[in-house]
């Protein structure tokens, strides 16, 4: 008798995780799955049960949880799903960025051209914005957010800029561009 594992069991035994989760995964996983339903399928991996508790990390999880995207109504802090469910955000980014070029064939090098940016934060599930908890920073730290403007194909920094961000943020910076084409 032959036997050969299903696409799931490979998969699940190339990245060292359980069939259960693997499965929960295809089971839920639609391209219709928004960030917190993808958070909540991720972190209800049997992977997160083994997440360890340290002495005194309860308020410092707390204090990180209250600055989250999403949230729960009464969470369990010392639950390690709660906790892996708020931990998990700061791998995704918290703006989605798109950008649209405006007479994009007029630009030429040496030419001086107008960058106009702005970004909005996205405030669900939060009413306001406040400093961020750097567990090991002794004081409280400000968030700090950069404008970095660069060429990918060249590696070449065009720009860079200190950007200071509540809810909404415009700027406008104009260029002379030796290395545009």
């Amino acid at each position: 008798m032959d036997l050969s594992a299903l696409n799931l069991g490979m998969i699940a035994s190339y990245y060292c995780i359980s069939y259960t989760t693997i499965e929960r995964f295809s089971s839920l996983l639609s391209s219709k799955t928004k960030t917190k339903g993808l958070l909540e399928i991720l972190t209800s991996a049997s992977e997160y049960d083994m997440i360890p508790i340290r002495p005194g990390e309860e308020e410092r999880v707390q204090r990180l949880i209250n600055h989250q995207r999403f949230s729960f109504e009464n969470p369990n802090w010392t639950d390690p799903l709660v906790r892996s469910f708020y931990l998990q955000p700061d791998c995704f980014p918290n703006i989605d960025l798109s950008y649209e070029v405006v007479g994009g064939e007029e630009v030429t090098t040496g030419k001086e051209v107008t960058l106009q940016v702005m970004l909005e934060r996205d405030m669900e599930g939060r009413t306001e914005v406040g400093a961020v908890d750097a567990l090991r920073y002794p004081k409280k730290k400000e968030e700090g957010w950069w404008l970095v403007v660069g060429d990918t194909k060249t590696n070449q920094l065009v720009a860079i800029k200190r950007v200071s961000l509540q809810k909404k943020a415009k700027l406008k910076q104009e260029r002379s561009h030796t290395h545009c084409t």
